[in-house]
C-alpha cells in the first residue's frame, strides 16, 4: 500500500490560464505568472 499514486485535479481556466470567459474552441489562453514554477514543483513532492 506504500506505492500508490495520488492524483490531483486542477482546474485551468481562469486558475493557471488567463481565460476570462470568451471561450473559443481552438485558443488555450496563456499561463499565468508562476503557475508553471508551481506546477513544477508540486510535480516533485512526495506527499503522504
Amino acid at each position: 500500500m506504500g506505492n500508490l499514486k495520488r492524483t490531483i485535479l486542477i482546474d485551468l481556466d481562469g486558475v493557471l490560464n488567463t481565460y476570462k470567459g470568451n471561450f473559443i474552441e481552438t485558443f488555450i489562453p496563456p499561463i499565468k505568472n508562476g503557475a508553471d514554477e508551481f506546477l513544477k514543483e508540486l510535480s516533485k513532492k512526495n506527499i503522504k
